[in-house]
């Protein structure tokens, strides 16, 4: 087909047309992702949740929200917490606390003056085998740095693999390099969509298996309060099985007093609740 006879086509058919424009977006996506496998700007969209005497990560759905784990908050509804990163640090606000999946939204009092970075979310839930990023800041982090606002402004970003999907719990199993600082941080497709957020580990014999809240739940509860968000268009237009990287990936996560590990017998208890 000449050139010509395609764009008579598309002007025929809007549907066609837009298809097109999407597939377009998508190849300039890869191309730019070709180019830079890493952007500094993920580092500005996570922060250091400071809750009493622990702390977690948080990462910024827009402007006002930030979205953790709601362990992280020790589950409370209405609680208050400090969310910092580098010299930006400001109270924010428990708005929505779901204990079944481990998911709190939070809204800051002060918007940062300058510039962060606002994740999309993935519009598909985390598949088996899909390769997945993890950033954030581990306890060892802290510990190595003693100083929570200088670790703040250098997550740690580790690469993984989604090892099992629970899709009724919306719950699934990922191996990347992962922490008690980890607690709440995206975890984050190859296009650099936020497939869940880091929830607990289990601790056996051989080694310790982290799981996550998938990123249906996690729209399902900023939906319930009427917070927006956007849906990452790659991830609408690629699947898990493709090997081409349209755009690099990263999540932080952070929870250094928080109990990310939990034992057996705490966890059969909480599968179970999860069932909706």
């Amino acid at each position: 087909m000449r050139k010509s006879e395609f764009v008579m086509q598309l002007r025929n058919k809007p549907g066609l047309a837009v298809l097109a424009s999407l597939v377009a977006l998508a190849a300039l996506a890869h191309a730019a992702a070709a180019d830079e496998l890493y952007s500094s700007m993920w580092d500005k969209g996570v922060v250091v949740v400071l809750y009493g005497s622990q702390y977690g990560t948080g990462w910024w759905v827009n402007e006002e929200y930030i979205v953790t784990a709601a362990h992280v908050v020790n589950y409370q509804s209405a609680g208050k917490c400090t969310v910092i990163h580098g010299d930006y640090e400001s109270v924010a606000y428990v708005v929505y606390v779901d204990s079944l999946h481990d998911v709190a939204v939070l809204k800051v009092e002060r918007k940062p003056s300058g510039e962060i970075y606002v994740w999309s979310l993935s519009a598909r839930d985390p598949e088996k085998g899909q390769e997945i990023y993890v950033v954030g800041y581990p306890f060892e982090l802290y510990k190595i740095i003693g100083d929570i606002g200088v670790m703040s402004s250098n997550p740690r970003v580790s690469q993984g693999i989604v090892n099992w999907v629970y899709p009724d719990k919306e719950l699934f199993e990922f191996q990347a390099s992962t922490d008690s600082g980890n607690s709440g941080g995206p975890i984050v497709d190859v296009s650099g969509n936020v497939v869940g957020l880091v929830s607990f580990a289990l601790e056996g014999n051989v080694a310790n298996m982290y799981y996550g809240t998938s990123v249906s739940a996690i729209k399902e509860a900023l939906s319930r309060i009427g917070v927006k968000y956007r849906v990452g268009l790659s991830s609408a237009l690629t699947s898990s099985g493709s090997s081409s990287v349209m755009q690099p990936a990263m999540i932080a996560a952070v929870a250094g007093g928080a109990a990310a590990i939990v034992t057996t017998s705490l966890m059969v208890p909480m599968l179970r609740g999860r069932k909706r």
